[in-house]
């Protein structure tokens, strides 16, 4: 069946003239945290594996963070961000540390600690289940407490006692080592099986920190070169960590960035040389000719629409795989334009609504093995009445065919409509994908499950090698993400016969199945 496997993504969904600006900003705090760094070291010159020991922890708390935030805006998992917001403390108070306290007082020891109590804190609040607010919350009050030895460091200075350790500093690092064991333990508790990596790395940072701070509450000394030692290898309990999420998120990101930019090269390189394609996928069109309000409001009175149902077939078997439900309104006014129409006065919710209700009544009299496709826009998914009525339906056989009757306006909200349901067990498809910038933009920011090819890329796809070139491009990013591709429009056997070579498996159009008017059958 299609779409059988989730996406794989490993782009954020944002426009990809975005991806190297926020990333390039990272720079801008990692020549902080160097600079904390000099500083620390030319007020100590004897101890510079304190200075780099500082300055790598802070580098690689960024680094971490900014992983974590990429993963997040993939994933949508919000318990990411916030532990992110904790790696995003750490090279904050290290800096502070360098810059403000020195070298074996009070104050130091206290930003010692606080140092490593960024993160266990907001993974807690992560896996407890925290919103951004209550996260923000809890980072705030760290770094409240972190200016406070700054700011006072007179009032820490009871923490060290001749050059060593008061026991209110050895409480204290047992203190946070309580804290990591809950957070860890409360934090893979809550960790999905399905994406164990990022959480993984996570609580790896959680673990290698709880050791460190039970063997620095334990360390009789705290001016020895164990102390010392063991200051610096509690760095690796945010490099370990970043070396890790970097791994498992920068890499694929790259792979993928690299291909998405192939991809708009090409489709760029086909629009030169076909003025005639489409651009965006939603062009202004004059309103001239659409049905009016009252002609709508009529429509939608009768509540009777037809449902013609067009096969999506195998395109070396000839076997059909699912049906594509299309609207069919009587007259001369196309069906696009009444959707048009409907949007333009408000009723647009209303008339997908009813053609939704006809569609999903054919799905009965389909064969178990055969998915149902029906087209909703982005704005009609946010409908409560549109949800209750698909969730009446077997949602494993029904394919939710993202249409464009209007632009999208809020993608974040479309997402989550449908995360929500294909976490019920349906597959979300996007339509016409290839022909123009904006579609590729659509699919970017949706992720659906199946992409249909525009009719554009394959009408001449057995002639024309830039049509090729974009339709191979588009399998490929297809096939690295887990998305499932169709062909539409498919109208010859030469046209079957070119997209099989490029490795496409399923196809619709008139050479391949007409759209067959359905026996209306009455509302229940």
């Amino acid at each position: 069946m299609l779409g059988k496997s989730g996406p794989a993504w490993a782009l954020p969904p944002a426009p990809p003239d975005r991806w190297g600006i926020r990333l390039g900003l990272v720079l801008v705090p990692v020549v902080l945290v160097a600079a904390a760094a000099l500083v620390r070291l030319q007020r100590d010159a004897g101890d510079v594996g304190a200075a780099v020991a500082l300055a790598v922890a802070g580098v690689a708390g960024l680094v971490a963070a900014v992983a974590l935030h990429v993963l997040q805006s993939v994933r949508l998992d919000e318990r990411l961000a916030l532990a992110g917001l904790g790696f995003a403390l750490l090279p904050a108070v290290t800096s502070l540390r360098a810059l403000a306290a020195e070298p074996g007082s009070g104050a130091d020891a206290a930003l010692a600690v606080l140092q490593w109590l960024a993160v266990p804190v907001l993974v807690l609040c992560a896996a407890a289940g925290a919103g951004r607010r209550l996260g923000a919350l809890a980072a705030a009050v760290v770094a409240v407490a972190a200016a406070a030895p700054a700011l006072a460091p007179v009032r820490f200075a009871g923490l060290v006692d001749d050059g060593g350790r008061a026991p209110s500093l050895a409480a204290l690092e047992l203190a946070v080592a309580l804290l990591g064991t809950v957070a860890v333990l409360l934090w893979l508790r809550r960790s999905p099986e399905q994406d164990a990596g990022p959480h993984g790395w996570v609580a790896a940072a959680l673990v290698v920190g709880v050791l460190a701070a039970a063997a620095r509450a334990v360390l009789p000394d705290r001016t020895g070169a164990d102390w010392q030692l063991l200051e610096q290898l509690s760095t690796l309990a945010v490099v370990v960590p970043a070396l890790g999420l970097v791994l498992s998120s920068c890499r694929p990101y790259r792979r993928q960035s690299r291909r998405w930019r192939q991809l708009e090269a090409q489709v760029r390189s086909l629009r030169a040389a076909s003025p005639l394609l489409p651009g965006p996928s939603i062009t202004p069109e004059d309103e001239d000719g659409l049905p009016s309000e009252s002609e709508v409001r009529a429509l939608l009175d009768i509540g009777r629409v037809g449902i013609a149902l067009q096969p999506v077939v195998g395109l070396a078997d000839g076997v059909v795989v699912g049906h594509e439900a299309l609207a069919r309104f009587g007259g001369r006014v196309p069906t696009d334009r009444w959707f048009r129409g409907a949007g333009l006065h408000g009723l647009s919710e209303e008339l997908e609504l009813l053609t939704l209700r006809a569609a999903l009544r054919t799905l009965p009299g389909l064969p178990e093995d055969v998915s149902l496709a029906v087209n909703l826009s982005p704005v009609a998914l946010a409908g409560a009445e549109i949800l209750v009525e698909l969730r009446r339906a077997d949602l494993r056989r029904v394919v939710v065919e993202i249409t464009e009757h209007e632009a999208v306006r809020d993608y974040a909200a479309a997402r989550r409509h449908l995360d929500q349901l294909r976490a019920e067990g349906a597959r979300i498809a996007v339509d016409d994908v290839g022909a123009g910038f904006a579609s590729l933009r659509h699919l970017l920011l949706l992720r659906p499950d199946i992409i249909k090819l525009d009719q554009s890329l394959t009408r001449g796809i057995d002639r024309d090698p830039r049509q090729r070139g974009v339709v191979v491009a588009l399998t490929r990013f297809a096939a690295e993400v887990g998305i499932e591709v169709v062909a539409e429009g498919v109208e010859t056997a030469e046209q079957a016969v070119a997209l099989q070579s490029i490795g496409l498996v399923v196809g619709q159009g008139w050479g391949l199945g007409v759209p067959v008017l359905q026996r209306e059958e009455p509302a229940p």
